[in-house]
């Protein structure tokens, strides 16, 4: 990490995400707290999710062809992570958990067929995103952005 940083390899990024970097106030269960904002483009986080997905779809089941799968992608909100065990997710789904609460994901897929399936990404036990697939044409779509998607 060190070297990528002094040899300035994801330096656009980073300048990026600094220009981005401001403070909010957000509501919580406890009330406002002031905390720092840093943007982030969609379409890279989106593009990251998927890949995640079907690398693990090629490792539990290689023989599902992942470029004939379409994507959805709905962000889950920070304060309602609850909801995910609440809902049965944690004790239905297959859990996989990867250094300690860096990442954990929750997966389960279509008995009537396997290329249509449901996961539920978080990272560092705070940003949260269920990402859907099923058959189709290798479309990214992502929920409450009308006419947004990606290939």
């Amino acid at each position: 990490m060190e070297s990528t940083l002094k040899k300035r390899r994801i330096g656009k990024l980073i300048d990026e995400l600094r220009q981005s970097i401001k403070p909010v106030q957000i509501s919580t269960p406890l009330g406002p707290v002031d905390v720092v904002q840093i943007g982030a483009r969609a379409e890279v986080i989106n593009r990251v999710l998927v890949r995640i997905t079907k690398g693990f779809l090629y490792l539990t089941h290689p023989e599902i062809d992942r470029s004939e799968l379409n994507f959805h992608i709905t962000q889950i909100h920070e304060f309602k992570l609850e909801s995910i065990v609440v809902s049965g997710v944690a004790q239905t789904f297959t859990h996989y958990a990867m250094g300690e609460g860096v990442y954990r994901h929750w997966r389960a897929l279509s008995a009537e067929d396997i290329r249509s399936g449901l996961w539920i990404h978080m990272f560092y036990e705070a940003a949260v995103w269920m990402v859907d697939h099923r058959p189709g044409d290798g479309r990214i779509t992502l929920h409450g952005a009308k006419d947004w998607e990606q290939r």
